[in-house]
């Protein structure tokens, strides 16, 4: 629910021209700050004695409490700067949760009439739902192959911090060759990493 929220934000502070720089930027800071907790999490969880707590446990806890507390800390600038976009006229009521139902079923029969949207979604859903599964499934891949742990968290590190500039570098590509061209060409780089 929050990406969908975020990306209804970004043609209200960008200009179609900027909104590739400014999503990737946003990707960049993402990773860099999702990096910086992750580093800080790891810390308590590898030593949690170091940091007062009781046990790995503990750690690991204090480390889902950080994460909401992050979340919320980091929102805080978008809520009290980003305006809200027009929305209903004033004395419009919200739909109810039977409109709104009703509205999504509208809008997927429309969808039919809309050949290269309705063929984006299908291919958007197939290609971000393999990506997630490789994201997720990577770490039990990887125990499965005999990657020590260590190792294994350190590439997780090194994911984080090589998605900062690459988030950048990816949407400079993307404003000289085109999105679509880009996006072709990071699922080719990803789906050869995935088949080596």
């Amino acid at each position: 629910s929050s990406l969908v929220f975020y990306d209804s934000l970004l043609p209200h502070i960008a200009s179609p021209a900027e909104a590739d720089r400014v999503s990737t930027a946003g990707y960049a800071i993402g990773y860099l700050g999702g990096g910086v907790l992750l580093l800080v999490n790891l810390a308590w969880i590898l030593s949690p004695a170091t940091f007062g707590f009781p046990s790995v446990t503990a750690g690991i806890k204090a480390s889902f409490v950080s994460v909401g507390v992050w979340w919320l800390l980091f929102s805080i600038p978008l809520f009290r700067t980003v305006p809200e976009p027009p929305g209903l006229s004033e004395g419009d009521r919200p739909p109810s949760i039977g409109g709104t139902f009703a509205a999504t079923w509208r809008t997927l029969q429309e969808l039919r009439g809309h050949r290269h949207a309705f063929r984006m979604l299908i291919a958007f859903l197939l290609y971000n739902d393999g990506i997630q599964t490789i994201i997720r499934m990577s770490s039990i891949y990887g125990a499965e192959i005999g990657i020590d742990r260590n190792a294994q968290i350190a590439a997780f590190v090194i994911v984080q911090f090589v998605g900062v500039p690459c988030s950048f570098l990816f949407g400079s590509a993307a404003g000289r060759i085109g999105a679509k061209t880009a996006l072709f060409v990071a699922l080719a780089v990803y789906t050869g990493i995935s088949i080596l």
